[in-house]
Formats: structure tokens, sequence, C-alpha cells
């Protein structure tokens, strides 16, 4: 009788060490995501816009009414979904409905990652979308709005 409650007891003990393992490995994770700057830079093997995309620079300029019109539309007003469902109210990566995306939605709080890509590239992606990702496209918002969350987005960036 002994030896099977041992049995059971071990059996319980590997089903809660095996369901915490997932949440000490979040928790490694974001404790190392707490370091360098750059290590928060997410690579992505997405196609890039067209050359003339890609190289184009945000037109419109960088004033608190453009911000505040891509934060309206980051935070609520893009359709089909308000960006910050994904990417967070402060851009973090970490929205409501982000969870188990793989790869992550992007983290635009990262200024190294930030950098790194065009304005067009944004303009382009959130028109277009990213194949790979949970990124979905944009296609209905106006070249002004796009514009806008660039801006919006940038802003976000430490």
């Amino acid at each position: 009788m002994n030896s099977m409650r041992a049995q059971q007891n071990v059996v319980v003990m590997m089903a809660m060490i095996l369901w915490l393992i997932p949440f000490a490995q979040q928790t490694v994770a974001a404790e190392s995501e707490g370091g360098q700057q750059s290590s928060c830079v997410q690579p992505r093997t997405t196609a890039n816009a067209s050359e003339d995309t890609f190289a184009k620079t945000n037109p419109l300029p960088a004033s608190s009414d453009v911000l505040q019109a891509g934060k309206g539309l980051y935070l609520h007003d893009a359709k089909p979904m308000a960006c910050a469902l994904c990417h967070g109210k402060r851009g973090e990566g970490k929205g409501p409905v982000s969870g188990g995306m793989m790869p992550p939605a992007r983290d635009f709080t990262c200024g190294a990652m930030m950098r790194e890509i065009s304005d067009g590239q944004l303009f382009w992606i959130t028109k277009h979308g990213s194949s790979g990702t949970g990124m979905m496209a944009f296609p209905d918002l106006s070249d002004e709005e796009v514009w806008q969350l660039v801006h919006y987005m940038r802003s976000l960036a430490k």
C-alpha cells in the first residue's frame, strides 16, 4: 500500500514539474530581456518592400497633431483591429491577444531594432502584413494614416 502511495506521489510531483517548466522559461526570458538594449532586437526573415518603398522617408512632420492621430489609430481606431491589441499599449509587444504568437509581436520600444527598420519598410509591413508572423495587413488605412502610425511607432522607441 505504501509503495502505491509513493508511486502516486512521484507521478503527481512529475506532473507539477512538467506544468511549471513553461513558467520558469518565461521568467528566465523576461529577466534576460531586461539586460542590454541590443537584446531586444527581434530578427525576422520577412520580405522587404520594393527598393522604392524601402527607401522612402516619412513625408509627414513629426508634429504633435500627427503623433496624436497615430496614437489614436494605434490604441483603438485602426481597422480591422487596433495595433495595441498585439503590440501592447506601450508598444512592448505584449498586447492582450499576443500570447502564443510565434514569432512574438514586435517590441516598438526597442530603439536598436527601430533604428534598423526604414520608414518605408514599416509603412510596407503595416499596409501588407508580414508573412510567417501574426502581423496582418491593414490595406484599408490611407497612406496618411499609415505614415501617422509610423511616426507614433517610432515615438515608442527608447
